[in-house]
């Protein structure tokens, strides 16, 4: 544990992982999506991690410089030494005695008779994963590394154990009020027809409902169609203009009656305008989940296989590192 407490936070920083390519999933997905989110990140900081190491430490630096390191560091690995060197060597000679003074500022480069204490574990981490700020070159960053391997290899452990334990055996998608289950490790293209087909039905059998709902208003027309008799009635007996406006209003209350019927069929036209809508949108999200749900278990599983690759892998020999012996027969 504690060797995940010290290394998790450099390796959760090495991801540039972005999640905004997952909106679909991460809108029908709901409470499942945290679970999705955490157990995906953390595999591609693995990856971008073991990346990191495997590139920077897997062979001595090639590029030319103006002062030739890539021959130098070549003849230090055959044992010569070369002036240009000098710096190099200072540099690991510092950190060997860093490390045997078990973290502390050798006395001889204290000044000022203050005494400077530099934290070991820090300069471990900055030299594996910011080798700029430790202002350490290749050789003295190899030694480093060297000293930090089997805790950064525990750590990078761990964390891809917990990532494969986030892995859900299905995943459980929600679509405009229908719901179902993905198997996460072998959805096939069959299943994917089957859900659509499902949604589309489930859809339709909405919509149904919705327009079998809609039917004439008949208390509301003859209630109406009452009253416009009465008016008319009124109105005729009347007379006048007063009788006039009792006959405008009796008319108005008919056409307000009559529209509870005259309406039915305009008003089921709309809903199954809008159930058309709703059953192709619904289709294109689920859709877009299936696609993107299919892109985020891929680079999980690509994190997962590179952390286990890491686990059989270990950085090149580096200057002042200790041969392993041959085990005792």
């Amino acid at each position: 544990m504690a060797d995940l407490i010290r290394w998790e936070p450099w390796v959760v920083r090495r991801t540039e992982a972005a999640t905004t390519g997952f909106d679909a999933l991460r809108r029908l997905s709901g409470d499942g999506w945290q679970r999705l989110e955490e157990g995906w990140e953390t595999a591609s900081a693995v990856q971008a991690t073991t990346e990191f190491l495997r590139e920077s430490y897997s062979e001595q630096p090639t590029a030319d410089t103006g002062n030739h390191r890539s021959d130098t560091a070549l003849r230090h690995l055959i044992g010569q030494l070369d002036p240009d060197e000098s710096e190099v060597q200072e540099q690991m000679r510092r950190l060997k005695r860093i490390i045997a003074d078990g973290g502390r500022t050798p006395a001889d480069e204290v000044s000022g008779g203050v005494t400077d204490v530099t934290d070991f574990g820090t300069l471990l981490e900055l030299a594996v994963f910011e080798p700029e700020e430790a202002d350490l070159d290749y050789p003295a960053r190899l030694l480093a590394v060297h000293s930090a391997w089997p805790s950064l290899r525990t750590a990078v452990a761990m964390l891809a154990h917990r990532s494969r334990s986030l892995v859900p055996d299905h995943l459980a998608l929600h679509v405009d009020g229908w719901s179902c289950q993905l198997t996460t490790s072998s959805e096939t293209p069959d299943e994917r027809e089957r859900l659509l087909r499902e949604l589309g039905a489930y859809v339709d059998d909405r919509t149904s409902a919705s327009v079998r709902a809609v039917a004439p208003l008949w208390p509301r027309t003859l209630g109406g169609l009452a009253c416009a008799l009465l008016g008319v009635m009124l109105g005729l007996w009347l007379q006048g203009s007063v009788g006039g406006i009792v006959i405008t209003v009796s008319l108005f209350v008919l056409l307000y009656a009559a529209w509870g019927v005259v309406s039915v069929p305009v008003r089921r036209l709309l809903i199954r305008q809008d159930g058309a809508r709703r059953r192709v949108q619904a289709a294109a999200d689920l859709t877009a989940a299936f696609d993107q749900h299919d892109a985020l278990m891929y680079q999980w599983q690509s994190g997962l296989a590179a952390a286990v690759r890491f686990g059989s892998w270990s950085p090149s020999p580096g200057y002042g590192s200790v041969p392993r012996q041959a085990d005792a027969p």
